[in-house]
């Protein structure tokens, strides 16, 4: 899928199939196991400034995945600003609690 530090351009949505995030500066200790309607690279979106990948991700398995481009969300953003504080960071708030 992607390594860490490389440059974050897509946010990613598993659709089937397990994805494996991984810490590479702890040893490569698996963090999470993604799973269906699970998303991840949100890195992407969220930082400005030439965004790096902070982990590793990797298939566990065969995976079907979605993805959205930096650029189309951010155009998306302009021109529907409700979606960025009504739909995203709901979603990311979701995720991480």
């Amino acid at each position: 899928m992607f390594k860490a530090g490389e440059l974050a351009e897509e946010v990613y949505f598993v659709i089937g199939g397990r994805i494996s995030i991984i810490d590479e500066e702890l040893g490569q200790r698996e963090m999470a196991v993604l799973k269906k309607n699970d998303f991840f690279g949100e890195t992407a979106i969220v930082e400005t400034d030439s965004p790096l990948r902070t982990k590793s991700a990797r298939a566990k398995s065969d995976v079907s995945l979605a993805s959205l481009h930096v650029s189309f969300v951010r155009e998306m953003w302009k021109k529907y600003p409700n979606v960025k504080t009504h739909v995203i960071f709901p979603m990311f708030i979701e995720n991480i609690s």
